[in-house]
């Protein structure tokens, strides 16, 4: 792969241009570090009555339930400080928001099954799963490929 780097006191902003012959791998890997770059890569969660640092890839989900928002990784469970529509704008590609009180990291998916009500049961690599809402599925089906 070839790299042109053009650093100029002239430009008025940072950009990056791809030039590829077709999408491939290497192509999406670049697309996504750089989508990347400015979202969060640790949050603060609270358990008990200890904070912790979690790191991002680390969480398989964001749940609000009873006007708390919790980060839900493989064995624990953590409050967060911040609401679902800030954790949105802020969290990498890999999460995508599937109904109005969760978001989740498409890399924890196992599978998924098109349920006959048009709803989306998404299962998790430790067996649990999740439903999404209606609302939120053209962008689900857009992110998995589905």
């Amino acid at each position: 792969m070839k790299l042109d780097l053009n650093i100029n006191e002239l430009f008025q902003e940072e950009a990056v241009s791809i030039t590829a012959p077709k999408m491939t791998d290497a192509v999406h890997q670049l697309i996504s570090f750089i989508d990347n770059l400015n979202h969060l890569r640790q949050i603060q969660g609270k358990k008990e009555q200890d904070i912790y640092l979690i790191n991002i890839k680390e969480v398989k989900s964001f749940k609000a339930l009873t006007k708390k928002v919790f980060a839900l990784t493989q064995h624990e469970e953590y409050e967060i400080n911040l609401r679902l529509y800030q954790l949105e704008e802020q969290l990498p590609s890999e999460f995508v928001r599937i109904s109005k009180s969760e978001i989740i990291n498409i890399n924890f998916i196992y599978k998924v099954k098109l349920e006959a009500n048009g709803l989306i049961r998404i299962f998790f690599n430790n067996k649990d799963f999740t439903h999404s809402s209606r609302r939120y599925l053209k962008s689900i089906k857009e992110r998995l490929a589905l």
